[in-house]
């Protein structure tokens, strides 16, 4: 890989429709432009993203809207995540920059992250290439993929890849906090089903608090620049580029509103209402 300046973008806190509909404009625009972006962004509400292919049927929305958890559907694959008092992360990338099959992109951006949480002490390693996992389960922390990042063969970071024309979106969900109870509250399931659900939770997932990073969950934000900072030099290191500050332009925030209205408001947008 070239050595490149990238563009780096940290957001104040957005709804669940305006974050993937930013990360989709810039991969589209990224096809374009070939300009390669890191962004950080959070959550405000919280938000429960649902996989591009999961069936909507898997989640209590009513349970959603008394929690005033709003509900979203990710361009990427996966199962269901729940975005709360935490920091996510998202990669576009032309791949003229990073060329590769899936996986093998996967594993140089998992390992710029996990060389990112190791400047921090934490204990994150890369899971190994595994065969196909089966699982019956709607949550996404419950099962670690390839080249996802653990912490003692638990899940730390849960990532998800798409591509579009001659780009790639990388985007993943930082876990600060054990919110598994309220997760395993959202789903349509008989409730001995849900208890169980959240055993399988604790014994699979951890967050980066329960592996030793200092924050508090009043005062989160505070302790996000530190994160941001760490994964920045992970990059960094890994993949040999600098970065400067921006944000996105006229054009990606145009078609973030628009995809935003036409989409992602919508959970059903996959079927009936997707925008190019």
């Amino acid at each position: 890989m070239r050595k490149k300046s990238w563009r780096l973008i940290i957001d104040s806190p957005l709804k669940g429709s305006s974050n993937m509909a930013v990360d989709e404009s810039m991969l589209v625009h990224c096809s374009e432009n070939q300009i390669p972006t890191l962004r950080f962004y959070k959550w405000e509400p919280a938000c429960l993203s649902l996989g591009y292919f999961q069936k909507t049927g898997e989640i209590d929305l009513e349970a959603c809207s008394e929690q005033r958890i709003d509900v979203v559907r990710r361009p990427t694959g996966g199962r269901a995540v729940l975005h709360k008092n935490e920091l996510t992360y998202s990669v576009t990338i032309p791949l003229s920059i990073l060329p590769g099959k899936l996986l093998e992109t996967y594993r140089v951006l998992s390992t710029a992250l996990t060389e990112g949480l190791k400047i921090l002490g934490l204990p994150a390693q890369l899971t190994p290439a595994q065969k196909k996992l089966e699982t019956n389960s709607a949550a996404c922390f419950d099962v670690a993929s390839s080249y996802e990042i653990n912490s003692d063969g638990k899940k730390l970071i849960g990532s998800a890849q798409t591509r579009r024309g001659e780009a790639l979106l990388q985007h993943g969900s930082i876990p600060l906090f054990d919110y598994n109870q309220e997760l395993a509250s959202l789903f349509t399931l008989p409730s001995e089903r849900k208890k169980a659900l959240q055993r399988i939770l604790r014994q699979k997932a951890t967050t980066l608090v329960q592996e030793g990073f200092p924050c508090n969950e009043e005062a989160y934000l505070e302790s996000i620049p530190q994160l941001e900072n760490a994964i920045i030099e992970g990059f960094k290191k890994t993949l040999g580029i600098n970065f400067s500050e921006g944000r996105i332009s006229k054009e990606e925030e145009e078609l973030a509103q628009k995809l935003e209205t036409e989409k992602y408001l919508f959970l059903d947008w996959k079927k009936e209402r997707r925008t190019e």
